[in-house]
C-alpha cells in the first residue's frame, strides 16, 4: 500500500508540473511495478490507468488517428502484453521457476510457444469468467427463461443508491 500511494504522488507531481521527461518517469514507476509486483497485475494495471487518466486530467490528449499514433498504440499494447506475460510467468505459469525478473523476461518467448499459452493467457485476462457470465446471461435471454428487463437493474440501483442517501 504505501508503494501505491507513493506511485500515486509520483504521477501527480510529475503531472502537475509537466515535467519534460514525464513519460520517462511514468515508465519507470511502471517497470518497478512490474518486477516488484508481478503477483498482483491488477496493481499494474491501476498504475496504467492512473498514468493516462491523471494524465489527460493535467495534460489533455489531443488524439488523432493516423500512423505514428496507431503504432504509438501497438507498441503500448505490446508492453502491456509483454508485462503480463512475464508476470505469469514469474507467478509459476509454464513451471519455468525462474529466480528473477530478467529470467523470466527470457522465457517469455518459449511461453509464447507452449501448448498452454492460450488457456494460460485466456486465465491472466479472466476470459473464462467474463466469456461465460455474458453467454449464460445472453443464453437465458434467448431461451426464453428470462425476460427483458431494459435497465430496470441500473434504475434500481441508481434509485435505492439516491434514497439511501436521503
Amino acid at each position: 500500500m504505501p508503494k501505491l500511494v507513493f506511485a500515486i504522488f509520483i504521477v501527480m507531481y510529475v503531472s502537475s508540473n509537466k515535467l519534460k521527461l514525464r513519460f520517462i518517469w511514468y515508465s519507470v514507476v511502471l517497470l518497478s511495478f512490474a518486477v516488484s509486483s508481478f503477483n498482483s497485475k491488477r496493481e499494474i494495471i491501476f498504475i496504467l490507468i492512473l498514468v493516462l487518466f491523471i494524465e489527460n486530467i493535467w495534460n489533455p490528449i489531443k488524439f488523432k488517428l493516423n500512423f505514428k499514433s496507431a503504432i504509438l498504440i501497438l507498441v503500448a499494447g505490446t508492453t502491456f502484453i509483454f508485462f503480463i506475460l512475464t508476470s505469469s510467468i514469474m507467478r509459476g505459469y509454464g513451471n519455468y521457476n525462474p529466480r528473477n525478473t530478467y529470467e523470466a523476461i527470457s522465457y517469455v518467448g518459449d511461453y509464447a510457444k507452449s501448448d498452454i499459452f492460450l488457456d494460460a493467457v485466456g486465465e491472466n485476462f479472466e476470459l473464462n469468467y467474463v466469456y461465460g457470465n455474458a453467454i449464460n446471461s445472453a443464453d437465458l435471454i434467448f431461451s426464453g427463461k428470462q425476460d427483458y428487463l431494459y435497465g430496470t437493474t441500473f434504475l434500481k440501483a441508481f434509485l435505492f443508491h439516491f434514497l439511501e442517501r436521503l
